[in-house]
């Protein structure tokens, strides 16, 4: 009982490395380094906007303050989502 399904596996040949290039890795390194700078400082951003908004009113003195601190968090946010997206382009490019 010859069964030809068995077969079809051993006759595709050797199956070949997979090589991880620098150009992979730096864009790999991108994308998790991007994510992780985004999500660690956006946290802590959108602490400094709650309670921006929560001093606005009672306090405008203070509440500056707080939002120069959310503006100071949400820079390094979009540079780390900037990044992200570089490494996710290059990502694209290498298929």
């Amino acid at each position: 009982m010859d069964n030809p399904s068995a077969n079809h596996l051993s006759s595709r040949g050797p199956v070949p490395e997979r090589v991880i290039s620098l150009a992979s890795l730096l864009a790999t390194s991108l994308v998790v380094g991007g994510l992780v700078c985004a999500a660690w400082r956006g946290a802590i951003g959108i602490y400094w906007f709650r309670q921006w908004w929560h001093w606005r009113a009672a306090d405008p003195s203070a509440a500056e303050l707080y939002q120069l601190n959310w503006w100071f968090e949400t820079i390094p946010t979009i540079i780390g989502l900037a990044l992200a997206s570089a490494g996710i382009v290059l990502l694209r490019r290498q298929r």
